[in-house]
């Protein structure tokens, strides 16, 4: 959201350097978000389901890699410069405080007893935990 407020600064010299923090910022906040939301997507499934739903992590990161720049692209066109920073961090800020109550917590959690049965693609796709890490990837890679 701050990076929203870089089209007020006039000096070339406190743009960049705003800029280069804002980059630093977005850098530690992604690697933040990539590495809690592959993890989380994982524990959300059994042994047996985390090849599947860390490959559907991963392809959420190549959706948002991929609709990022375009949406991003048609909201500055749109609506201004401001317009793509602000949308995305409400974004990750609503699914942020949807995962707080979506996501199951393990730590008291035995391990689960593996079954000879594995989930199918849709019942994957539609885990709560899985779906909002997967929303989470896929808007915070489209920061890049």
């Amino acid at each position: 959201i701050g990076t929203s407020l870089l089209d007020t600064v006039f000096s070339s010299k406190e743009f960049f350097v705003l800029s280069l923090l804002g980059r630093v910022v977005v850098g530690a906040g992604d690697s933040a978000i990539s590495a809690t939301a592959y993890t989380l997507a994982g524990q959300q499934a059994g042994e047996k389901d985390q090849g599947k739903v860390l490959g559907l992590t991963e392809a959420s990161f190549g959706v948002g890699t991929m609709l990022g720049p375009c949406l991003g692209g048609f909201l500055y066109q749109r609506w201004g410069f401001a317009t793509p920073f602000l949308v995305s961090g409400l974004v990750l800020l609503i699914i942020g405080i949807v995962s707080c109550f979506f996501l199951t917590d393990l730590s008291g959690m035995k391990k689960k007893e593996t079954s000879s049965k594995s989930l199918t693609w849709t019942h994957i796709l539609l885990a709560e935990g899985v779906l909002v890490s997967m929303l989470m990837v896929v808007l915070a890679s489209s920061a890049y």
